[in-house]
């Protein structure tokens, strides 16, 4: 499933371009950093995969935006439906609706 990291305001979401939504609710960066070690660990050494998570989250903490084909956070979430009845939200609005974990 392709997916990728958005940051809005201060919390960092995983993003599906399957559903067009947050798969997750926002989170500061060691929540997210923690949470995706413990999503997608595997057998990677310890560095390498902190680097990678480096990687992950730099352009959104840059832009808002972990897209590579879009630019800026408007562009990464146009088309979504994560909004109710899968209605489409605003950067706002997400961020309101996703910004707890629960």
């Amino acid at each position: 499933m392709p997916r990728f990291t958005i940051k809005i305001k201060d919390k960092y979401f995983h993003w599906s371009t399957i559903v067009d939504a947050p798969i997750t609710d926002g989170m500061n960066l060691e929540d997210f950093r923690q949470w995706y070690k413990y999503e997608y660990r595997s057998d990677y050494n310890e560095k390498l995969f902190d680097k990678m998570i480096d990687t992950l989250t730099k352009y959104p903490a840059a832009n808002g935006n972990g897209n590579p084909i879009a630019d800026t956070i408007d562009k990464a979430i146009r088309c979504n439906r994560a909004g109710k009845n899968e209605s489409y939200l605003t950067a706002e609005q997400i961020y309101e609706q996703y910004k707890e974990i629960i």
